[in-house]
């Protein structure tokens, strides 16, 4: 029997939307893989809680360190920037 768990896949989802954004902008802006690179992600808490339980895997994964995520995160300093629409997961 699979059990399933509507809110790990919203998570999973959550963290391949925001790998791929910081893939995306490396390959953009031609930042070779070997340079360990900082982001931020402007989120609600909900999302924050997640995101933080996979800054592991984003440095692993991209070479990409989550300097901080929530909703207080400014765009000082911007370098490059990226929408990701919200996410919602349902069972099929």
């Amino acid at each position: 029997m699979t059990r399933y768990d509507p809110e790990a896949e919203l998570l999973i989802a959550q963290f391949r939307l925001v790998l791929s954004a910081v893939r995306d902008i490396r390959s953009r802006n031609g930042i070779p893989y070997k340079k360990v690179v900082g982001f931020s992600v402007k989120c609600d808490g909900a999302t924050t809680e997640g995101l933080l339980l996979f800054r592991a895997a984003f440095l692993h994964m991209a070479n990409a360190t989550l300097v901080d995520a929530g909703p207080h995160v400014e765009g000082d300093g911007l370098v490059a920037q990226v929408s990701i629409p919200p996410t919602k997961v349902s069972e099929v």
